[in-house]
Order: structure tokens, then C-alpha cells, then sequence
């Protein structure tokens, strides 16, 4: 079976091996939909934004060649949409380079390459990673303080005694309480 094989370098993002990487493998009739799935699985982000592949890497409101998201949907731009976009159109020859710029508002980047079209048994799955350098960034940087913020220090199922022992001291209150009004 052939794939078609991209490395994906994530752009401004840099840890102490240097900028994360991966080299992908997607089948030879794969979408750029199913090309950025394969890109965000890969860095474990979550598919949730909007996103497009964009021919100018460094200024790519200023590509002349350009697949959105967007364009798939009914208020469609004037681009082609990547649902609908095969791998081999928008990267028609080895080397070609394209920025695939993921989630505007964040402002995700990474500069796609095709490399080649290998030969893989026909049981290995596809899409896959066949090469991974450095950590994954975290796709919502800030919410590594959020377990820390919430993080009280007692375990959740301690929290559900002590709610279920403060409801039991409650009803005892209320019983006595009414004994009392009895008497």
C-alpha cells in the first residue's frame, strides 16, 4: 500500500530540542481534512477550531494559494474547502511547502512538507506517525494552572464522604430539633 509522507514542524513554538516535529503518513487519496486530522492527532491537540493551508508560510493572509475550513460550510470563501481538496492537488510535487495554520484566534502554525510516497505493508494503518522529535506543546497552554487552581489537595471520593457524613449530621440536627418542639 503507498502513503503520501509530510513532516509537520510546529512554527514558533520551540522547546529544548528545538521546534517539535513529525513525519506523517496519510493515504495517497487523503483529504487536507483528513491531512490536518492527522496533524492535530499528532501533536494531541483537539480538532475544534477552524483552520486552512495557506502557500505564503511566513505571511499567509498574503498566499495566493489557499484551502480553508471555512469554504466548506454555506458562507464558503472564495478558496477551495480542504474537505474536498485531495493531498496530491495542493501538494503536487516533493519539497512543496504550506503553512497549516490551525485555530486563528491562538494562532497555531506549522509548516507542512511533503516528502514522498513510500511503500507500506497493507496491514499498517493509516493515517500514522512514523516519526516524532521533541514534546507535543500544550494545545491550551493555560490550563496546566487550572488543575493546580482547582486542586484543593483531598481526593474527590474523600469529598463525597465527607458531603455524605455532613447530609447524615443534618437530618440528626433536624430530628432533634423536632423532639424538642414536641416535648
Amino acid at each position: 500500500m503507498q502513503a503520501k509522507v509530510f513532516r509537520v514542524e510546529t512554527f514558533y513554538y520551540h522547546d529544548e530540542v528545538g521546534r517539535p516535529s513529525r513525519e506523517i503518513a496519510v493515504p495517497t487519496d487523503a483529504t487536507l481534512h483528513d491531512l490536518a486530522d492527522a496533524i492535530l492527532k499528532s501533536f494531541n491537540f483537539d480538532n475544534d477550531h477552524l483552520f486552512g493551508f495557506y502557500n505564503n508560510v511566513k505571511k499567509w493572509t498574503r498566499s495566493k494559494t489557499r484551502y480553508e475550513l471555512s469554504s466548506d460550510g454555506p458562507y464558503g470563501e472564495d478558496c477551495p474547502g480542504v474537505k474536498h481538496t485531495l493531498v496530491s492537488e495542493a501538494f503536487p510535487a516533493r519539497k512543496r511547502r504550506m503553512l497549516f495554520l490551525f485555530d486563528y484566534s491562538r494562532d497555531w502554525r506549522f509548516v507542512v512538507q511533503y516528502l514522498d510516497v513510500i511503500e507500506l505493508p497493507d496491514d499498517h494503518p493509516l493515517p500514522s506517525v512514523l516519526a516524532s522529535i521533541g514534546d507535543a506543546p500544550f494545545q491550551y497552554e493555560n490550563m496546566r494552572d487550572w488543575e493546580d487552581y482547582f486542586d484543593d489537595g483531598e481526593d474527590e471520593d474523600e469529598n463525597a464522604e465527607e458531603e455524605g457524613d455532613d447530609e447524615a449530621e443534618s437530618q440528626n440536627l433536624l430530628l432533634k430539633n423536632q423532639e424538642r418542639t414536641q416535648t
